[in-house]
């Protein structure tokens, strides 16, 4: 499924595959995102964000066209997470607004992800490999929220050795998700399925989760610590907490001095 490369990409573009040829003038700025994929795509880029930090060189964006041609801006293909390491600051304040032109940039994403969609998730596995394999893309990943009913498993990688990708092993972790790590990313990828939620919101109570009813949902695990990266609600479960305590503790306190 995912070890044929191809040496010209316009094969696609003549044989009605992706990239899709889009009218110049009707460039979409963002392709629309499947209610079922926005909720992992969400987690995955706040989560990592924030395990990234600052870093002014880092590209994180969602469902932005990369454009690869100089000379034909409607050939593109759209990840529903991009992330891209070492690129000029400049060029990115300076070029990128409504897609990641390959020949601004001057380099490839290092990591893109899928996340299935009844209306896509062919693509992603018979089409797109072959095209970020050209591309030149490191690793790239399938998320399927249906649990495998679109995919064939809820979670897949695949890292690019000799232009060709390699399968990523996924097994369970300590935890029993399967779970699968990034090299470029350095995090454990993981799926978890909806009826364990709450059973690990008491492993780590301040995970504080969203429940968007799919099957499956995405959690990316911190491989040092053994913690799952938290959603924006995790993190406010978490200051909250560390506020009552520094609550508690200046009561304590008083009690002390009061004798």
């Amino acid at each position: 499924m995912v070890t044929r490369t191809t040496d010209k990409i316009p094969e696609y573009y003549d044989e009605g595959f992706l990239p899709w040829p889009w009218p110049e003038n009707e460039v979409p700025e963002r392709l629309p995102i499947d209610m079922k994929q926005s909720e992992s795509i969400k987690y995955l880029i706040f989560a990592i964000g924030i395990y990234l930090g600052t870093r002014l060189d880092l590209f994180l964006d969602t469902n932005i066209p990369i454009r690869y041609d100089p000379n034909n801006r409607r050939v593109f293909i759209a990840p529903d997470v991009c992330v891209s390491f070492n690129v000029d600051p400049s060029v990115i304040r300076e070029t990128v607004s409504d897609s990641y032109d390959m020949w601004e940039m001057g380099k490839s994403p290092e990591f893109v992800l899928e996340v299935a969609s009844p209306s896509t998730y062919r693509r992603d596995l018979y089409e797109k490999p072959d095209i970020y394999a050209y591309l030149g893309v490191d690793e790239y990943w399938m998320f399927d929220p249906t649990g495998g009913n679109l995919y064939g498993q809820a979670l897949a990688g695949f890292r690019l050795v000799d232009g060709r990708y390699e399968p990523i092993d996924v097994a369970p972790n300590e935890h029993g998700l399967q779970s699968g790590y990034s090299d470029v990313l350095r995090v454990q990828l993981c799926s978890l399925e909806r009826s364990r939620i709450s059973e690990l919101e008491e492993i780590q109570p301040n995970l504080s989760l969203r429940d968007d009813y799919n099957p499956a949902q995405m959690l990316v695990q911190d491989p040092q610590t053994g913690e799952y990266l938290l959603n924006d609600r995790g993190l406010l479960s978490r200051a909250e907490r560390a506020e009552s305590e520094n609550a508690r503790l200046r009561e304590r306190l008083r009690q002390l001095e009061q004798g």
